[in-house]
């Protein structure tokens, strides 16, 4: 940017000492949306952990289901919501956004079939038992 180094004051190896005031708030806020992306984005990889530990860590299926689930659901949210932070709005938000949209929308469906599939399951064993 021809502009950025004109208004800029190089020392005498020609590296820029004194940013413009013009470009310090530009680059505040570039910091501020980068630290807001990274929590966001730590935050969502902390949840997808938990969540993976929980899956590994419980016994039963619907409760691993649900550990799973949560861990879809927020830290997908969260890791989404840094990059969309970070990248700003283009296309690639509007990609993110349906991403989401996506995963939202098939991860009850797959839930709610896995679920139905465990109860079923177990009123075969409940009725094999009494048949015993």
């Amino acid at each position: 940017d021809i502009a950025y180094v004109n208004e800029a004051k190089p020392d005498f190896a020609g590296f820029i000492i004194d940013v413009p005031k013009s470009r310090r708030k530009d680059n505040e806020m570039e910091w501020i949306r980068f630290i807001a992306a990274a929590i966001c984005i730590s935050g969502g990889v902390f949840v997808m952990i938990s969540a993976a530990i929980g899956v590994y860590r419980f016994s039963e299926c619907l409760t691993r289901m649900h550990a799973a689930a949560m861990g879809d659901t927020l830290g997908l949210g969260l890791i989404i919501l840094g990059l969309i932070v970070l990248f700003g709005f283009s296309f690639t938000t509007v990609k993110l956004v349906l991403v989401v949209a996506f995963l939202w929308t098939t991860g009850p469906v797959s839930s709610h079939l896995i679920a139905q599939m465990m109860v079923e399951k177990k009123k075969k064993r409940e009725e094999e038992e009494k048949e015993k």
